[in-house]
Order: C-alpha cells, then structure tokens, then sequence
C-alpha cells in the first residue's frame, strides 16, 4: 500500500476554519475523491498565479483548507447551467445514461481551491484538508475571504 502525504492547513490543530460567527468541520480527504470544479489558472487577472501558489506552498504550506461541497450530481448539474463554461465538465455524464438514480450519487465538489488541489497533487500528497461547507452558496460566500492572503499579489 502507497504511503499517505497529507497536506493540512494552518487552521488544522483547531479542527474547524472559522470565519465570522461560523464554525466549518475540517476533514482530510483522498485527493483521487475530490472534484476540481475550475480549471487551472496559470494566470488571474493578469498575474501569474498558478507558479507563484506553488513556490508559495511548497515554502510556507497551505493556509486555508480546500472549501468543498458534497453535493448530488443533480445539485452538480444545476451548478453547471448557473455557471457553464466558468466550470469544468462534469465528472459524470449529463445525459444520466446510468439511470436518473445516479443523479443522487454523492460527489466532493471543490467549490475553492481547485488551483491548490491541483498543487498538492503535483507536490506529491495524496490527501489534503477540507473545509466541509453547507452549499455551493455558502462555499461561494467564503471564497473572497481565502483569497486575502493573495490581495497584494493578485488584487492590486
């Protein structure tokens, strides 16, 4: 058996990410489970990011912890029409051919932090921290407050 290498986050000895009045569980999950819902960005609003994340990981580690979504593949799809193209194709079909009672098979959906996953897994872990969030909206709610370590760098 393939030895584990678990990335964890700053925020792993509390057991939860907090940010306000909310409390998220963290749990570390098999990178091969997880869904990387956007491609990768080697370059964001016109910086290089995609390199400069991982000198910064492979240096300092992850900061927060992956924002993920279970979600059904009925609730995936719904969030491929709201946001088409911004995400990637789907790791099922959207014709359903299984049957529509796959539509409720479960799927971790990265809903932030595609880009650190990506690293991680290039880096060589093989699991790494999750935030276990509510819902897409919920997840998308916290997504600015994990890019502001990155706000001198990308958001001048």
């Amino acid at each position: 058996m393939a030895k584990q290498k678990i990335l964890l986050s700053r925020w792993h000895d509390k057991g939860y990410w907090t940010h306000g009045k909310n409390a998220y569980k963290l749990e570390v999950l098999p990178i091969k489970k997880l869904w990387a819902s956007v491609p990768i960005a080697k370059i964001h609003n016109g910086v290089k990011f995609y390199d400069t994340l991982k000198d910064d990981m492979k240096k300092n580690g992850m900061i927060n912890p992956l924002l993920v979504v279970t979600s059904t593949q009925r609730e995936l799809l719904i969030q491929k029409h709201i946001w088409k193209d911004r995400v990637k194709p789907l790791p099922f079909s959207e014709r359903g051919q299984s049957g529509w009672q796959s539509l409720n098979k479960s799927q971790y959906v990265i809903w932030g932090g595609s880009n650190r996953v990506c690293v991680a897994e290039e880096l060589g872990y093989t699991h790494i921290e999750c935030c276990m969030m509510l819902g897409f909206k919920n997840a998308r709610a916290h997504q600015k407050v994990h890019r502001e370590p990155w706000n001198g760098v990308l958001y001048k």
